[in-house]
């Protein structure tokens, strides 16, 4: 559960989130698992380019799991799997669409030019991680075995 929390992060470059600022999260205690749970919040700052795809030593616990070569792995393993699994660009386009129609329906005609820009912006940023997170899985393959062998 914690590797799929520090990669959905990473997906959706939440460069204000937990593994990378520690910052914007809640840990809930789940009575029944009796277990920790890390929850993202004040997702703001999403899709930040300048945002890594590893750990960098803010959020400890993210670094501490990940120097771990069977974390590391699962980390790596999880990111691709929600990426190729959960990602889908034009799903991402189509709710973006569907939620812009709703939203212009509040808007006075003064914010509709901002408002149709905000959009624009969002969606060139979706691409634009999208591209990253593809260059970013062909560099860990690309990586010595070793360092991303099962």
């Amino acid at each position: 559960r914690f590797a799929k929390f520090i990669a959905m992060e990473a997906l959706v470059g939440h460069d204000d989130g937990y593994m990378i600022n520690k910052n914007n999260y809640r840990v809930y205690f789940d009575t029944e698992t009796k277990r920790f749970v890390f929850m993202p919040t004040g997702m703001d700052q999403v899709f930040a380019a300048e945002c890594p795809f590893e750990a960098n030593g803010v959020g400890h616990l993210a670094q501490a799991f990940v120097d771990t070569p069977a974390g590391k792995r699962m980390y790596e393993e999880t990111f691709e799997k929600l990426f190729r699994s959960k990602w889908d660009v034009r799903e991402l386009e189509a709710t973006t669409r569907r939620l812009q129609k709703v939203i212009r329906t509040a808007l006075v005609k003064d914010e509709l030019k901002d408002h149709n820009a905000a959009i624009k912006n969002l969606l060139a940023m979706i691409a634009e991680q999208t591209k990253r997170i593809e260059a970013e899985l062909a560099a860990w393959k690309t990586r010595k075995p070793e360092l991303s062998a099962k």
